[in-house]
């Protein structure tokens, strides 16, 4: 499950900065936090969790290099 968690918000941070007009994504950071429905100890009955994931980088555009060689 946090695998595929892991690979969903990757593929969701690609889509999105499509979206947005960027070439390529760097500096990226994935932070994941698992989050217990319940916090009382007493309820065993209780076992329901979830994760939460937190992702994000910088968006950046690429442009040709424009090269000229000079005659010396």
């Amino acid at each position: 499950m946090i695998r595929w968690g892991r690979e969903e918000v990757i593929q969701r941070l690609r889509e999105e900065a499509q979206k947005q007009g960027w070439d390529e994504v760097i500096n990226v950071r994935l932070e994941t936090a698992m989050i217990r429905k319940s916090s009382n100890a007493s309820n065993r009955k209780d076992k329901g969790a979830a994760m939460e994931y937190l992702i994000y980088g910088t968006g950046i555009r690429l442009s040709p290099i424009n090269i000229q060689l000079s005659s010396a």
